[in-house]
């Protein structure tokens, strides 16, 4: 990777940036000095890696309390290691290492998220580049944490150094004592009342012409020669016990961080060998925190050769350096394609679009992530060549366009068929004509020598070219013609203008001189121009155009799927009258056939021969049959609508398993019920009420968010149920069965039914006799009675509505 291509994309700055992701100094190195993947299978492995990498984060934070911690930077250690082989560690060192081994153990389980929860991309066996951490590493941290405490000191309370600290300070009451008995006992000789601390040692503040009367060594004197300190002999030995005590307890300390760091040092290799893994897993965890972060997606491999393909597909591509004021952009590059020419006006984000493409091709091929939306799509380049920017240099005798020259030159001597090429203001900087010519030489050659070029420029020449040419993309950045500012968008297939003078006017020149300018502009540019506008014009139209198609597209989409909903509103009203005449029917066979038995009956006594009533009999046979045949087509159109409305239930909502306890809808009807149990092969047993009930799979439904029943709407715009000629509220509690039949009442409002019959069984009379009473207090009721013995007797009551 050349180092001016990653100065002139800012590829340094993106990953400084994604380095401060990193968890240890050696992942961050890592993601600074990382370089594109040129195999494409080494590049879908490091996509995947980050994507179980992005995979464990997300499941780390929502449903696992597995917490990372920093890494500690431990490169001295192996220093100190590798050039001393006797000395000891530091403490801080020591501490360091165990520091160390505990994150990185914390990352392997963190890793180990993505093939435990069943990643996608599992395969990549992410957790396997830091393995489980070697036992005499977790030995090794185990005992540096028993003992050490930040950053680096032996634990106050470990027991060999807590006991040397209480014998010292023992010591150092003693002698405390020692002093103060000294003190009063010469109180006369002294100069102040305390006794004094001269290097570790007490010592006694004695005036000048007192140090006759006082026993002991003189250790020093003040400035002022009034007073010397005195060392009784008493005190003397007490001083070297205190500082005997404290020796010990550091000779104790060294030795403890001394059997510690031979310790770090046995296990050199095996700290090497996890520092390393460490450094690789860290690369992966930088570019997974940042890609989240960024919301970026995963990017598709591109094709530059397959007709139909993309060599680039950016969608709402956004430029990381940018920040909130980035603008995105959209640039899809067919296959074939092999130049595209940037035209528009100046700081209309013609060069951002190029070193967003090149910069976007690396970090694809470092990661696998960009920040743009999904469906975006890189092809793979083994090189990308910058020439952006002035290379003017006075030591080497360059002018700006020398300087263009002389990069470009090494570009087309080092190009390959799959290389990236950017190229900033082809051609400029000279004669415009010979700039022109040369600029179009240029980008001939690059189409034949590299995978793709893109190149911005003002020159007429180039826009020609691409506009000729089957290779070549014509670009251009968008111009609003009202405010005379760039939007930034980018506009495929249409050449783009200069705006020179209208820029001009937007910065404020004077007026005669925008006018001038204009003046003076050929009337051949004043016409390519003027071309210009009006196809943009014209594109601006036809996506208008294409917005307001789109959206009645999808106005006639919605429609017909309400027609379709309500088709089958209908089917099912319709389906519920025939049951209801089907009901009614069966009622009036079941009448019927009574009736003519007890017909025949008597007329056997009479004249009626056995012919004659076998004749009946076929008769109601045949209205049987009938009756079955009806009932038979329409349980078969209630399961077609059944099987319609699931599937379009499951559409919307996803598939949802039944389980027990799930409220769901029964039947055609769609009765609210709860699941009991499943009853195999498809089955389950539910509860209606106090009622339990088995039905198909297929005949149950989850209501959406809520229990719904479902309504019908009817002529005259009524959504309210349609009404039952006979309301059966057998199983039926009386709360339920009165607000059935309010229902009911209401239903025959709306529809005109003035009469019809409940069945509520005999049991124990309660719900009869809470029904009539329900019913003698409505004031929409007519009348009621109860049915005659042989249509139910009192197990059955008709009601007359007003």
């Amino acid at each position: 990777m050349f180092k001016r291509t990653v100065t002139d994309l800012g590829l340094d700055q993106v990953l400084q940036s994604v380095s401060s992701h990193a968890l240890g100094p050696g992942g961050a190195a890592a993601v600074r000095m990382a370089n594109p993947v040129l195999e494409q299978e080494a590049w879908l492995m490091r996509q995947k890696q980050v994507a179980a990498v992005m995979y464990a984060l997300a499941q780390a934070s929502s449903e696992h309390d597995i917490r990372v911690e920093s890494f500690p930077d431990i490169s001295d250690v192996f220093d100190f290691l590798s050039s001393n082989q006797t000395s000891s560690l530091a403490g801080e060192q020591v501490y360091n290492t165990g520091l160390f081994i505990r994150s990185a153990t914390l990352l392997h389980r963190l890793l180990g998220l993505a093939t435990q929860l069943g990643c996608p991309d599992r395969d990549s066996k992410v957790e396997e580049i830091i393995p489980e951490v070697p036992e005499n590493l977790l030995y090794l941290e185990q005992e540096i944490f028993r003992i050490l405490d930040s950053p680096g000191v032996v634990k106050e309370n470990y027991p060999t150094v807590k006991a040397l600290r209480e014998k010292a300070d023992s010591r150092r009451m003693e002698r405390s004592r020692l002093a103060s008995e000294l003190m009063r006992s010469n109180a006369n000789f002294m100069q102040s009342d305390t006794a004094v601390m001269r290097d570790g040692r007490i010592v006694l503040p004695v005036r000048s012409e007192s140090k006759p009367f006082v026993e002991g060594y003189v250790q020093s004197s003040s400035a002022s020669g009034g007073t010397v300190f005195m060392e009784p002999f008493r005190l003397v030995d007490m001083n070297n016990a205190v500082i005997m005590a404290n020796e010990e307890i550091q000779l104790e300390i060294a030795r403890l961080i001394g059997r510690l760091s031979d310790m770090v040092r046995e296990s050199e290799e095996s700290l090497r060998v996890l520092s390393s893994q460490v450094v690789q897993a860290d690369f992966l965890y930088a570019f997974a925190s940042w890609a989240r972060i960024s919301d970026c997606c995963r990017t598709a491999l591109g094709d530059p050769v397959t007709p139909g393909g993309y060599t680039c597909n950016l969608i709402r591509a956004r430029h990381p350096l940018l920040g909130a004021k980035c603008v995105p952009i959209d640039l899809a590059v067919a296959s074939g394609i092999k130049a595209v020419v940037l035209t528009g006006p100046n700081a209309g984000g013609k060069t951002v679009t190029m070193k967003t493409v090149g910069l976007f091709s690396l970090l694809n091929q470092i990661c696998g992530f960009i920040p743009a939306a999904d469906g975006s799509s890189m092809a793979l380049f083994d090189r990308v060549f910058t020439d952006i920017g002035d290379e003017q240099s006075i030591a080497e005798n360059l002018s700006t366009f020398s300087g263009h020259m002389k990069s470009i030159g090494f570009i087309l001597r080092t190009m390959t068929p799959s290389s990236l090429v950017i190229l900033d203001e082809l051609g400029s900087g000279t004669d415009p004509q010979e700039g022109a010519a040369l600029a179009r030489s240029i980008l001939e050659f690059c189409t034949k020598k590299a995978a793709l070029t893109l190149t911005t420029s003002h020159h007429g020449v180039l826009k020609q070219y691409a506009y000729g040419s089957d290779i070549v993309l014509n670009a251009s950045m968008e111009f609003d013609e009202k405010t005379l500012e760039p939007t930034f968008k980018v506009i495929e297939g249409l050449p783009g203008e200069s705006h020179a003078i209208d820029t001009a006017r937007r910065m404020r020149l004077p007026k005669t001189v925008t006018l001038s300018a204009r003046r003076y502009m050929g009337q051949e540019a004043v016409k390519i121009s003027s071309i210009i506008r009006n196809l943009e014009i014209l594109r601006k139209e036809s996506e208008e155009a294409k917005a307001e198609l789109n959206r009645r597209l999808r106005e006639a989409e919605e429609e017909q799927r309400a027609l379709e909903k309500e088709r089958r509103r209908l089917q099912a009203y319709e389906n519920r009258l025939k049951k209801q005449r089907l009901g009614e029917i069966d009622d009036f066979i079941r009448t019927s056939r009574r009736d003519v038995e007890n017909l025949v009956t008597e007329l056997r006594e009479g004249e009626i021969t056995r012919e004659k009533t076998l004749k009946t009999k076929e008769l109601f046979t045949e209205m049987q049959q009938q009756a079955d045949a009806l009932r038979a087509q329409t349980e078969e159109a209630e399961r077609i609508l059944d099987e319609q409305q699931l599937a379009e239930d499951n559409a919307s909502e996803g598939s949802v398993e039944l389980k027990e306890g799930m409220d769901v809808l029964c039947g055609p009807s769609k009765r609210e019920g709860t699941v009991i149990k499943s009853a195999g092969k498809g089955k389950w047993q539910v509860a209606i009420g106090a009622m339990k009930f088995t039905f198909k799979e297929t005949e149950l439904t989850v209501p959406r968010r809520a229990k719904t029943v479902r309504s019908y709407s009817f002529e005259g715009g009524s959504s309210s149920p349609a009404p039952k000629l006979n309301l059966d509220l057998r199983g039926y509690r009386l709360l339920e069965a009165l607000d059935a039949i309010d229902s009911q009442i209401e239903a025959c409002c709306v529809h005109g039914l003035k009469s019809f019959s409940i069945i509520h069984g005999y049991g124990d009379g309660i719900l009869s006799t809470g029904i009539h009473r329900h019913l003698g207090q409505n004031g929409l009721v007519q009348s009621f009675r109860f049915a005659l013995p042989d249509d139910g007797g009192q197990g059955k009551t008709y009601v007359e509505l007003k």
